[in-house]
């Protein structure tokens, strides 16, 4: 009769949405097996290694035991999960993120078997439990098993699947009586934040950031709340988890141990149609894992600018050129945008590029207006650009109405690539003259010869410059790097080396050119182009 009552008691627990073991003593770890379906998988075994743990002097961790069969004897992979959750005695409820464990075979889950196959495979994993709790006395609960071969769909045992296991574990813990507290809210959405959200006829979202502190047991939940500038209010809850829980966004995931700071990414959501205008964080609720609640009616975040393009919006939006000369120096092109529904001046326009942290940039966000009456707003390519890609804009208007464009801000998409000109021609020399043509022997290690060339100003800029001897049956005799840059009207004057065991004869002059986009030159070498002007020679008398 007092295993009737027991299983009485398990099922009335498991209808009212809770697991077992929550008002009756931890029973034993059960050996019985779960009956196995044809070609599906069934639990062996389940058991906490202990039945209560006392965590009042620090947290700690019980192991956990499990044991899973599969029927199918082709199978070589299996993998699932197995959920841990903090139960509420009094309440029914649970309280605080599961603990989801990843197990399975082959070896790169969390938990990999301690022996067996795919067919039969056991596992023991260490559930950490905290040292504080909502009560003194805390009910750890396995609430959910998963199992199945890759690719296909996992079977799932809860509820009366578990009763006849020992999948509670008693905890003798600290009561936590203190909310969380937070610092540090701002909007976080990658390297470059900005303020900016469009919200036509889909719902968006907007990413924000902040630090969570809680030094017992650490945080679970909590909600958002945006206002708008009608008065119109968006909720988004969130939670700490690792695992998809339904109603909620993944705040973080859940580290082995409470901590007692992690820092919360939540994407607040607004409706379709939202108010355009400033939206506002007006409320910032959190819970911790023993209940424990706070709310901040004003958490100081930074401010949210909407729009859905409906008063103020642009009819064009086009780059000129889209080809920009900044092989020797920094290059600059025109935004040009045309605009409806302005009221008043278009005071602000910002564009956004590919480019973070500098390289190609509008170097400011006051706009002129052409005599065609559109907008224009320079953007630089710095000479280290190759490319880059306008992908974002936001005009403001003086009666504050503004217009989004871009991915990053949900708008719509802008996409305008820029490109440096093409340079199809190696470095050039167009003049070429020694300050010397003769040097007697005894003259050599003091000479001073040297070679100025005058470049091509366009295109890509030297890199590299190597001036050389040749005998008179075209074999090389001395030579040496010369990596200067010219002046800004292309002459550039070289050093000629000369050996000190170099013997009189008469030599001719070369010279080896290459480029920043690594092509190269010749002129006065064998095989090269003429020197403009003809052959240099320099003559070594006795």
């Amino acid at each position: 009769m007092a295993d009737i009552a027991f299983r009485n008691l398990v099922r009335g627990a498991m209808a009212a949405g809770i697991a077992t073991m929550l008002t009756v003593p931890i029973a034993t770890p059960a050996a019985a097996e779960l009956p196995p379906e044809d070609d599906g998988f069934s639990i062996a075994a389940l058991a906490w290694e202990q039945a209560a743990i006392d965590v009042r002097s620090g947290s700690a961790s019980v192991a956990l035991e499990w044991v899973i069969v599969n029927d199918d004897a082709e199978a070589t992979t299996m993998s699932g999960t197995v959920s841990v959750r903090m139960a509420d005695a009094q309440d029914r409820t649970y309280i605080g993120e599961a603990y989801d464990i990843d197990y399975g075979l082959p070896g790169w889950h969390e938990v990999v078997p301690v022996e067996g196959s795919a067919q039969r495979s056991s596992y023991r994993a260490s559930i950490p439990i905290p040292q504080y709790a909502a009560r003194s006395h805390a009910h750890w609960i396995v609430t959910r098993v998963t199992a199945a071969e890759d690719g296909e769909e996992a079977e799932v045992f809860t509820g009366e699947d578990l009763e006849d296991f020992a999948i509670g574990l008693r905890a003798t813990t600290l009561v936590d009586t203190t909310p969380p507290t937070f610092t540090k809210f701002n909007l976080s959405e990658g390297v470059r934040d900005n303020p900016y959200l469009y919200v036509g006829d889909v719902p968006a979202a907007k990413g924000y950031a902040f630090n969570v502190l809680d030094d017992q047991s650490g945080f679970w939940k909590g909600k958002v709340e945006l206002t708008g500038p009608t008065g119109q209010t968006s909720v988004t809850a969130f939670e700490l988890t690792s695992g998809d829980y339904a109603g909620s966004t993944r705040c973080a995931d859940r580290s082995p141990q409470p901590t007692g700071r992690i820092t919360c990414f939540v994407m607040a959501r607004l409706p379709a149609g939202a108010a355009e205008g400033t939206w506002y964080v007006s409320r910032l609720t959190l819970v911790d894992a023993a209940g424990n609640r706070v709310t901040a009616g004003d958490p100081e975040a930074p401010e949210l600018i909407v729009s859905g393009n409906r008063t103020l919006r642009a009819t064009a939006i086009t780059a000129d050129p889209t080809e920009v000369d900044n092989w020797r120096a920094d290059g600059t092109t025109t935004v040009r945008v045309a605009t409806e529904g302005a009221q008043g001046a278009i005071e602000f326009a910002e564009v956004v590029t590919s480019w973070i942290g500098g390289g190609c940039y509008a170097p400011g966000t006051a706009p002129t207006v052409d005599p065609d009456g559109m907008l224009s707003i320079p953007v630089v390519l710095e000479q280290k650009v190759d490319e880059c890609t306008i992908t974002g804009l936001f005009l403001r208007d003086e009666a504050g109405n503004v217009a989004i464009y871009g991915r990053e801000s949900r708008g719509p998409e802008l996409d305008i690539p820029l490109t440096r000109v093409p340079d199809p021609t190696p470095p050039q020399i167009t003049a070429a003259a020694l300050n010397r043509t003769t040097v007697p022997l005894a003259e050599v290690p003091t000479a001073g010869v040297t070679l100025t060339v005058t470049t091509d100003t366009e295109g890509a800029p030297l890199e590299l410059t190597f001036v050389s001897l040749y005998d008179t049956g075209g074999a090389l005799v001395c030579g040496a790097t010369a990596a200067r840059v010219p002046d800004e009207w292309g002459v550039l004057t070289m050093r000629v080396y000369l050996r000190s065991d170099i013997v009189p004869g008469t030599y001719t002059v070369a010279l080896h050119l290459r480029d920043t986009l690594d092509r190269t030159s010749e002129y006065g070498a064998p095989g090269g182009s003429p020197m403009p002007g003809g052959p240099l020679t320099l003559t070594i008398t006795a």
